[in-house]
């Protein structure tokens, strides 16, 4: 079982039914999206969706965006509260919209995109916005999640800095040292509402597992996963090599601790080395 690293993506989808209505003069376009910095930080993705839709309305001075920006705990609820109130937005950004889809409150992507624009997208994350073989989701964002260690606490506990965990069990072995070494938090499972699914995707991957099949069907219960599961459970969770209820711990309250220096390894993406580098931190 080796230590895997895992592209996320986050796509766009468009609700039908909305926009100013044919033939209308000044149009309002409604876009929610998810917050991939800190709100209210100078990070956060309001300023660059903000930044966006005034570049876009002065080139086209008669449709005007109005940009809401939601953290990734609350953008699902408001969007369905949004749906169910027959409000929807025109655009949103999120992950997860097959519900909608199979209401047929979705635009096919080919019903808003010509071919030629279509064959820009790289087909496996053009594929990741399908359901049922449909593309309803165009691709805008992904990243690529690696793990991050903190060097120093390397260090204190004996270990090489420029030699991090390649296999579970090199990572079970780094975590047992940096306990002993009293590191707070040895390896961060951060399985909360924030980005759960996530963190368990890596793992079930790192495993030979996943959430479909092939061809779509669910495989969440796969001997695979079982065993993934099974092996955090006892050979992370138990011994007390991770937080207290993992459960409950979000991912930025992971990412927070690991730059205050209390997490010796956690997976990430990108966006934690922004945060790291403005903490000093020495990490890999």
């Amino acid at each position: 079982m080796a230590a895997t690293g895992v592209a996320g993506a986050a796509g766009m989808t468009a609700l039908s039914g909305c926009g100013g209505g044919p033939g209308s003069g000044k149009v309002t376009l409604k876009l929610v999206a998810a917050d991939y910095g800190t709100p209210g930080g100078d990070n956060s993705s309001k300023i660059y969706w903000r930044k966006l839709a005034d570049e876009f309305t002065r080139k086209n001075p008669d449709i005007t965006v109005d940009v809401t920006v939601h953290s990734w705990n609350d953008i699902g609820k408001k969007l369905t509260e949004m749906v169910d109130k027959g409000n929807p937005p025109d655009i949103a950004q999120v992950d997860s919209y097959a519900d909608w889809a199979a209401e047929g409150k979705l635009y096919k992507v080919n019903e808003l995109l010509p071919i030629p624009a279509q064959a820009e997208f790289l087909v496996s994350l053009a594929e990741a916005g399908e359901v049922q073989r449909v593309q309803y989701g165009l691709p805008f964002v992904a990243s690529t999640r690696v793990l991050f260690y903190n060097k120093d606490l390397f260090k204190k506990a004996g270990l090489d800095p420029d030699e991090p965990p390649e296999s579970w069990e090199d990572l079970k072995s780094a975590a047992r040292a940096l306990k002993s070494a009293g590191v707070k938090i040895p390896y961060g499972l951060p399985l909360g509402p924030e980005e759960a699914q996530g963190e368990a995707l890596m793992w079930m991957l790192g495993n030979g597992g996943s959430y479909v099949d092939s061809v779509g069907n669910y495989t969440i219960n796969s001997p695979e996963n079982v065993e993934t599961f099974q092996w955090l459970r006892d050979n992370l969770v138990t011994p007390g090599y991770t937080e207290p209820g993992p459960q409950r711990v979000d991912r930025q309250k992971m990412f927070e601790a690991f730059t205050e220096g209390q997490v010796g390894i956690l997976n990430g993406h990108p966006t934690l080395m922004q945060q790291a580098d403005k903490k000093h931190l020495s990490y890999g």
